[in-house]
C-alpha cells in the first residue's frame, strides 16, 4: 500500500473505516490511461531544499521513448491539504497524473509541500512550491526541460498556491488549471485561523483586477461538490473573470464529486482530463 499504515491503539471501528475509505480515495488512479507507446522513467525522491526541510522531496515523470529529442514543457501538479501526516507524491492520483502527462510528452513534477502538515501554514507552503521551481531551473538539462513553458495544475485547497504564478516566474508559467478547488479563501472553514492580508494573498479573485497579466486559466467543477462554500468561490470567480475579460477555460462535471478525475469512472471525467491536455497543448506549444 503507498500510504503508510496509521495504527493507534484504541482506535474505533469507524476511524479505521474512514481511514481505510481514505487509502481507496487517494490510491485510485486517474480514470484515463496513459499512452504506453511512449515509455516514461520516473526519478524519486529528489530533495529540492536541503537548507530547509529535506523531508520535503519531488518525483519527475519524463517521456525517453517515441518524442522528439528536443526540451520539453513542464507541468507541476499541486496537491491539496491532508487529514493525516502523510506523503501525497506517492498517492496512486497523483502518481498517475505525473505518468498520463509523461506519457503525453511534457516532462512532469510531482512533489510533496507542506500544505495541511501540522504547524506549517500556507505560506510556507507557497514557499514550497517557489523552492520546487527553483531547483527544476538549476537543474533543468538534467530532464530535458524547457523552463520558459511552464503550466501549474492545482487541486483542491492547493489550489491558493496558483497566487504564485503571479507573483513569480510570470514570464515562464503559461497557463494555470485549478480541479474543484478554492478560488477565494475568505469565509471558508479552514482558513479561519489565517490573517486577512494572507488570504487575500493566496485568494485568486483578487488578482482578476490587480495590475498584473494574468495567464490562461482552465477550471475544473465538481456539481457535487461537498466543501461548503467551494463551488460558491469558483462561480464568484468566473463571473469576475469574465467581466475583466481573462482567458478561462470551464467545464463542469455535473454529476462529479470532489476528486472524480479518480473517483468518477466516467466519460464525463475522461472528457474533462483530455480537455485540460488540449488546454496544456495549445498555451505549451513555442
Amino acid at each position: 500500500l503507498l500510504l503508510a499504515t496509521l495504527f493507534v491503539y484504541g482506535q474505533s471501528a469507524e476511524d479505521l473505516k474512514r481511514l481505510e475509505e481514505f487509502r481507496r480515495k487517494v490510491n485510485a488512479p486517474v480514470v484515463l490511461a496513459k499512452d504506453d507507446r511512449i515509455k516514461v522513467k520516473i526519478t524519486k525522491d529528489l530533495v529540492y531544499n536541503t537548507a530547509k526541510d529535506t523531508s520535503q522531496k519531488m518525483d519527475v515523470y519524463q517521456p525517453v521513448s517515441g518524442i522528439k529529442k528536443e526540451k520539453l514543457p513542464l507541468v507541476v501538479f499541486i496537491h491539496g491539504k491532508t487529514p493525516i501526516q502523510t506523503n501525497p507524491k506517492n498517492w496512486g492520483g497523483y502518481k498517475s497524473w505525473g505518468e498520463l502527462a509523461a506519457s503525453r510528452g511534457y516532462v512532469a513534477i510531482v512533489f510533496t509541500q507542506s500544505l495541511g502538515t501540522p504547524g506549517r501554514s500556507i505560506e510556507e507552503a507557497g514557499t514550497d512550491l517557489q523552492d520546487a521551481l527553483k531547483y527544476i531551473k538549476a537543474n533543468h538539462s538534467h530532464y530535458n526541460i524547457d523552463t520558459n513553458r511552464i503550466a501549474l495544475l492545482a487541486y483542491s485547497a492547493g489550489v491558493p498556491l496558483l497566487s504564485g504564478a503571479l507573483l513569480h516566474n510570470k514570464e515562464s508559467i503559461k497557463c494555470l488549471a485549478a480541479f474543484y478547488g478554492f478560488m477565494d479563501m475568505r469565509n471558508i472553514e479552514m482558513w479561519k485561523s489565517e490573517s486577512q492580508e494572507t488570504l487575500s494573498k493566496f485568494s485568486l479573485v483578487d488578482y482578476l483586477n490587480a495590475n498584473i497579466e494574468f495567464p490562461p486559466i482552465f477550471i475544473a467543477r465538481a456539481g457535487r461538490e461537498h466543501n461548503k462554500g467551494l463551488n460558491e468561490t469558483i462561480d464568484s470567480f468566473i463571473a469576475k473573470a469574465n467581466n475583466a475579460n481573462i482567458n478561462v477555460t470551464v467545464i463542469n462535471h455535473t454529476s462529479g464529486v470532489h476528486g472524480f478525475d479518480t473517483q468518477n469512472d466516467d466519460d464525463r471525467s475522461r472528457e474533462i482530463i483530455e480537455s485540460v491536455f488540449t488546454f496544456l497543448k495549445y498555451h505549451l506549444k513555442k
